[in-house]
């Protein structure tokens, strides 16, 4: 009888072990398919948006596609968080990326406050 409960007690210990890996390797699938999704919708964005603009727009261009001004164009690209390429072009792909952000919407809540447009009549993608 003690062989046997304590067989029963390693094969116990081993399914916890067991269950706890897969628990672990199942949160681990989650974030790949979280992070899959998630670029795979900005790609599919980015990819309309060269479609209908092209790899590359001057600065006016963009600040029209992105819907704020064109200072504001400047200002993110001398910040960072738009590149240009060595000609001073703005990068649609990126640019799409951006449009589909927290920071995107946030800018255009604000200047568009800023013009006196009534919050709902704002394009917010």
């Amino acid at each position: 009888m003690e062989l046997a409960r304590m067989d029963f007690e390693s094969l116990q210990q081993q399914a916890r072990e067991i269950l706890s890996g897969l628990s672990e390797s199942a949160r681990a699938v989650d974030q790949m398919a979280a992070q899959l999704l998630s670029a795979q919708k900005s790609s599919s964005i980015g990819e309309q948006w060269v479609k209908t603009w092209g790899e590359t727009v001057n600065k006016k261009t963009a600040a029209a596609m992105l819907g704020i001004s064109p200072s504001q164009v400047t200002r993110l690209t001398a910040n960072g968080t738009l590149k240009l390429t060595p000609d001073g072009r703005v990068l649609v792909r990126q640019a799409a990326e951006w449009a589909n952000s927290a920071e995107h919407r946030q800018e255009s809540r604000r200047q568009t406050r800023s013009r006196g447009m009534p919050r709902e009549k704002m394009f917010v993608p």
